[in-house]
């Protein structure tokens, strides 16, 4: 495993930076290091590597809220954020529905959003994570219906 640039001096091998399925690196949106394995990660990787390279003076860590989508017969499903989390609450719609928006909350934070059918919804909520936004103003935002998991 590779480690990603996150900073000027680059990974632990001076003048060298690596970006996609490789890479590991620290994120401090989710206070821990991450490996993700998708075009969408490996093409934004591999723009703050090129630019942590050719202007180290202005490097900067690679942060985000992964991502990622499938389409399964004729549905869409899309998830943003880490599955880590202490409960689980729909916000909109229910899990045998035919579309909904399920919200992952960890300590006072969302951690994750995962969607089906609702293409439009998904991306507000990355941008909450990313913001770190608190649980009760995601809350006020979507208005959960229900919890189906409450962890320990």
């Amino acid at each position: 495993m590779v480690s990603f640039a996150t900073r000027s001096s680059g990974t632990s091998a001076p003048d060298v930076y690596a970006a996609g399925h490789i890479a590991r690196w620290p994120n401090a949106l989710f206070d821990g290091t991450m490996r993700l394995e998708n075009w969408t990660s490996a093409v934004d990787q591999g723009a703050r590597a090129a630019a942590n390279a050719l202007f180290p003076e202005r490097a900067r860590a690679y942060e985000t809220v992964p991502y990622f989508w499938s389409d399964w017969y004729g549905h869409r499903i899309q998830f943003v954020g880490t599955a880590v989390a202490d409960s689980v609450t729909f916000a909109s719609g229910a899990q045998d529905d035919d579309r909904f928006v399920a919200l992952y909350r960890r300590g006072s934070h969302l951690a994750a959003a995962a969607t089906l059918n609702e293409p439009r919804k998904i991306m507000k909520h990355r941008r909450y994570i990313g913001g770190r936004g608190s649980w009760a103003e995601v809350g006020r935002a979507a208005r959960p219906r229900n919890e189906i998991y409450a962890g320990n």
